[in-house]
């Protein structure tokens, strides 16, 4: 899905994958861009039959 904002081009996912009855991984993200900048958070979520994770991204990109 694209979102537009004053000044700003924004993008936003939602993606999710079981490879078999015990295992899953969903994820959301966000980016952001104006002029050479680019800012993204992402969470991803893991669970399987014997493990569990989380993890918080974020990061900034300069395109020159």
């Amino acid at each position: 899905m694209d979102v537009s904002l004053a000044g700003y081009g924004a993008t936003d996912n939602v993606e999710y994958d079981i490879s078999d009855s015990g295992y899953f991984r969903g994820m959301v993200g966000f980016t952001a861009k104006r002029d050479n900048f680019s800012y993204n958070i992402g969470y991803t979520y893991r669970k399987g039959s014997d493990t569990q994770g989380h993890r918080v991204m974020a990061g900034l990109t300069w395109n020159f």
